[in-house]
């Protein structure tokens, strides 16, 4: 156990700069419990964790990092009521390989991305804040699958939350807010599942767009500038349930060879409700559309 506590022996702390650690990589099968640390190591990533590791990384701040916390390989760090993140920071959290963290209670703030989940990687972001990115809040690529449950991502400069490759994560209970351009955006082949969120303040609530199978449900999209969800390409999602309301613009636009199904919906209060246009090929069924025209 590595603890920053003022209330310790000296000779007890493994000290660096008076306890502030410069940089720190856990490998192989090392399950290291660091507490109450606080990390600033400019120009390096704070934390490297590799192999089957599985470090507790628990009320830690971490701060003047390049990237916050590195997981790869297999590793399985465990982060709770860390704090990560300020201007210098390029990413908070980068996960790799097939690494499967489980991020809780946490906050990332101010850096160029939050969290970046590439290749096969997964992980369980729960309960946390990614405010102020300087680019976007969360960002999945390749095939990664990690599952964010319950988490505030506001206040971003550009995206909310980017889906890239054949990625198809799950994004249950979040709420999304007033980042600078989009919500979500969701590219290429991913098919991410989003149900429950409530999505709020952006340009556009939700772009599907290129050719993701999204999968919408049950989510609430409200107040954003142009519309709530856009739906672009050769984009099919299925949107079943979701509440799209009070949008400025457009509740439902769907643009180009755009299909999918849009199913048992509220849509209501936008200035246009659902608007199809060019060569959309959507399938728009059994939906409430009140206060607004189609």
């Amino acid at each position: 156990v590595y603890e920053n506590d003022d209330t310790a022996n000296a000779e007890d702390k493994p000290t660096m700069d008076e306890n502030i650690v410069s940089f720190i990589a856990v490998s192989e099968s090392s399950d290291a419990t660091f507490q109450k640390c606080e990390v600033d190591c400019p120009g390096v990533a704070a934390f490297d964790v590799s192999g089957t590791s599985k470090p507790q990384i628990i009320d830690c701040v971490i701060k003047r990092s390049i990237i916050g916390v590195v997981v790869k390989e297999d590793a399985a760090p465990v982060l709770d009521g860390c704090v990560l993140g300020d201007a210098a920071t390029a990413v908070g959290i980068r996960v790799s390989g097939h690494g499967n963290p489980t991020v809780k209670n946490s906050t990332l703030r101010g850096c160029g991305s939050g969290v970046a989940v590439k290749e096969k990687a997964r992980g369980l972001f729960l309960h946390n804040r990614v405010e102020a990115c300087q680019l976007t809040g969360v960002v999945l690529l390749d095939e990664s699958e990690p599952h964010f449950i319950g988490n505030v991502i506001t206040g971003g400069k550009c995206n909310g939350v980017d889906c890239h490759g054949h990625s198809a994560g799950v994004f249950d209970g979040n709420k999304v807010s007033d980042n600078g351009v989009l919500g979500f955006t969701l590219n290429g082949l991913s098919k991410p599942l989003l149900e429950g969120n409530h999505v709020s303040g952006s340009v556009y609530g939700v772009w599907v767009r290129e050719e993701s199978g999204a999968v919408l449900q049950n989510n609430s999209i409200e107040e954003c500038v142009l519309a709530g969800l856009l739906v672009s390409d050769l984009a099919e999602p299925t949107v079943v349930g979701n509440g799209v309301k009070r949008n400025k613009k457009a509740g439902i636009m769907v643009q180009g060879f755009a299909g999918g199904e849009i199913r048992d919906n509220r849509v209501e209060g936008n200035q246009t409700n659902i608007q199809l246009t060019e060569n959309a090929a959507s399938v728009v069924v059994g939906n409430m559309i009140w206060a607004g025209t189609l």
